[in-house]
């Protein structure tokens, strides 16, 4: 049993029989790559997420993630301009996205209609898969996820979804309200503490200690700096304002600003 977090790449699934427990980002990442090798594969899900093609995807090649190759990169080196151009369509298409979120709207029910469409095909339209991983609930209840594969690797012969509460971990596998069933490998995908919290201790001026100061409420300048710490710059802190792109590169500029006024 281990964790996606801590899942050692020299574990073999091969011919193994795996348990995924969890249907949000980690487990999407994850469970196409386990099932390839695997010899049946079951993924143990709460409640259904909405799994949207990759953001912007209409900027990307053939709307699926994608790795720039070197002639493309020396491009953007060689024409700063045509770099910019593609952050801004990004941050164009992310922003156009927000729309999505508003309750009733013309375009939310758009895009729900859309968002159900997708994954019926990506499903094959399999009604038992379509009934199981489809959400009954608006867009923005829960993080909407893109991801590549995740869905087609749940229509293959050696996978399968299994809705039924988890009562325990056994030593042999896992036993739901409904049955038992034995597995080789168990991966819980449950997600990570997404805390600001820092793991190791951050120390600070008289006695002051970050990791202990945020363990109820962090709060920070602008997601960038914190009490009592001033050599400490925090890339995408509590508090963080505005797109990521544009708000990261603003906090990293500020940042060695100060660093380079203080050195």
């Amino acid at each position: 049993m281990t964790s996606k977090g801590s899942l050692n790449p020299s574990i073999d699934v091969a011919g193994k029989k795996v348990a995924v427990i969890g249907d949000g980002a980690s487990a999407i990442q994850l469970l196409p790559q386990l099932q390839k090798t695997a010899a049946q594969l079951t993924n143990y899900i709460r409640s259904p997420t909405w799994i949207f093609a990759n953001h912007a995807a209409e900027l990307t090649k053939d709307g699926t993630n994608f790795a720039f190759i070197e002639e493309e990169k020396k491009g953007f080196c060689d024409n700063p301009v045509s770099l910019f151009k593609l952050r801004k369509d990004i941050e164009r298409s992310e922003d156009n996205f927000f729309n999505v979120f508003f309750k009733g709207s013309a375009v939310q029910k758009a895009a729900l209609a859309q968002a159900h469409v997708s994954m019926r095909e990506r499903l094959g339209n399999d009604q038992e898969l379509c009934d199981k991983l489809i959400p009954h609930y608006e867009l923005g209840c829960r993080r909407a996820t893109p991801g590549d594969g995740y869905l087609e690797a749940l229509r293959e012969k050696n996978a399968k979804v299994n809705v039924n509460p988890i009562v325990q971990i056994t030593e042999s596998g896992i036993q739901t309200t409904h049955e038992h069933t034995e597995f080789d490998i168990i991966v819980c995908a449950t997600g990570f503490d997404v805390s600001f919290r820092p793991s190791w201790t951050v120390q600070g001026r008289n006695g002051y200690q970050l990791n202990l100061a945020w363990s109820d409420s962090p709060e920070a300048y602008f997601g960038i700096t914190a009490p009592n710490t001033p050599n400490y710059f925090i890339y995408n802190g509590p508090n963080s304002p505005g797109k990521r792109p544009l708000a990261s590169k603003g906090k990293i500029t500020y940042g060695q600003q100060w660093i380079m006024a203080l050195s």
